[in-house]
């Protein structure tokens, strides 16, 4: 009787493995359909295969149509250094776009074998407390994509916003005018936005493609907090089955076997596996595009070009470039504070492990333990293309070498100003 109501519960939990499921994964759903990315478990039809194409299509082309007119004006157009140099850091944040996007595109297949591992996990869950922890991480990840989601579409929209209400002074045959400006400056061969209605025109396509962009940046966030956070939820299931089931109170009637347990965390680690080879060269291009901007927004900061826009009551310019570049600050944090997390939790389950009462256990058990601290004691950390880990200490080195380079690139601009004089 005990044992049928124990599989009657067991099934009343595992029943709504499907509405967990699309709640862990709902947000990545929606961000990658809305891309044209999203690949279905089951087989797609005519109509929803001719929706992706299409939205692929209008992605690139607005991000493109940002892109190159912006790097014409960076390198054919453009003679002052500092105006280039911005005109570049918007180059460099938009290519980075087309750099993560492609390599979703062509992922796809990759991030729908992590959707259908995890969809897995849900499926086997079988008891409410696990089914609590496994829920509690998935709130997490999606904290960490709606904060995500703040920062980077925020900042980037409101930087668009500033730069359209701002005046420049602008030269039309011999007399002087105040026009708004272009969040990114647009190569004036192939279209003059000086004019009604190409500059409204221009205006309104490049705020769609930065929405498009951000949405990039927020979905590459979002892929490796919603893995990330599920592997932290299977580990930390491990510890509860340990701590439930080898301590003194519950270690004669365990309810799982060590062999439940090593299976677990074998599944979860190479699952931690799986999920480095799909975003390491994501995490690559954040931080090399992200420390890059980070750098030209600090030389900005530090030269007289902002201070004299400060000095002439111009604060809309400085607190958009101040937010833009907490967005991208915040973008790699996102990326090292997970990395830490996954770390961290990785060692706790030698801790647990060792903290439990395995020497009242068996021999042959016993020594199960001694396998599952060594294993723990490994570092698992997300690296950046195969090249460097990331973590919290990752992220100190780079805002010092941001801080070092920003003084470099000041006293480069300096000497080319004496040069010049």
């Amino acid at each position: 009787m005990d044992k049928l109501t124990d599989t009657s519960k067991r099934n009343e939990v595992n029943v709504t493995y499907v509405n967990d499921n699309e709640y862990s994964v709902r947000l990545i759903r929606w961000l990658l359909t809305s891309m044209g990315a999203w690949q279905s478990s089951m087989t797609k039809t005519s109509i929803e295969k001719l929706r992706s194409l299409i939205l692929i299509i209008l992605s690139f082309s607005l991000i493109c149509f940002t892109f190159v007119p912006c790097t014409l004006y960076a390198f054919l157009e453009e003679k002052n250094l500092q105006a280039r140099m911005e005109a570049l850091g918007q180059v460099s944040y938009w290519l980075m776009g087309v750099i993560k996007y492609s390599y979703i595109l062509f992922h796809r297949g990759n991030v729908r074998r992590c959707l259908d591992h995890i969809e897995r996990d849900w499926r086997t869950v079988e008891r409410s407390k696990d089914r609590d922890i496994m829920l509690a991480h998935a709130n997490s990840a999606h904290y960490f994509i709606l904060i995500c989601t703040s920062f980077t579409c925020g900042g980037i929209f409101i930087y668009n916003l500033v730069k359209g209400m701002s005046l420049v002074p602008v030269s039309i045959e011999n007399h002087t005018f105040y026009l708004h400006p272009l969040p990114c400056p647009c190569y004036s061969k192939i279209v003059d936005t000086r004019y009604n209605p190409a500059y409204e025109i221009i205006y309104g396509l490049q705020l769609f493609s930065g929405i498009i962009t951000s949405s990039i940046v927020v979905c590459a966030c979002s892929l490796a907090a919603v893995f990330i956070m599920h592997a932290c939820g299977q580990l930390t299931m491990m510890m509860a089955w340990m701590k439930d089931s080898f301590t003194i109170p519950s270690i004669e009637s365990t309810r799982y076997q060590l062999s439940d347990i090593v299976g677990l965390h074998v599944r979860t680690l190479s699952f931690i596996e799986y999920i480095e080879n799909v975003i390491n060269r994501i995490c690559l291009v954040e931080l090399l595009g992200c420390t890059l901007n980070m750098c030209l927004l600090g030389y900005f900061c530090i030269t007289f070009r902002i201070f004299q826009e400060w000095e002439n009551n111009d604060t809309k310019n400085t607190i958009a470039y101040f937010l833009v570049f907490v967005s991208m600050m915040f973008n790699i944090f996102v990326f090292c504070f997970l990395s830490e997390k996954l770390s961290h939790q990785c060692l706790q389950v030698g801790d647990v492990a060792y903290a439990c009462d395995w020497h009242l256990l068996p021999d042959c058990t016993a020594r199960g333990f001694i396998l599952i601290i060594l294993r723990s004691n490994s570092v698992v950390r997300l690296t950046a293309g195969k090249f460097m880990q990331i973590s919290i200490v990752t992220f100190g080195d780079l805002e010092f070498d941001e801080h070092v380079l920003g003084k470099i690139m000041k006293y480069a601009a300096i000497c080319s100003e004496i040069l010049e004089a």
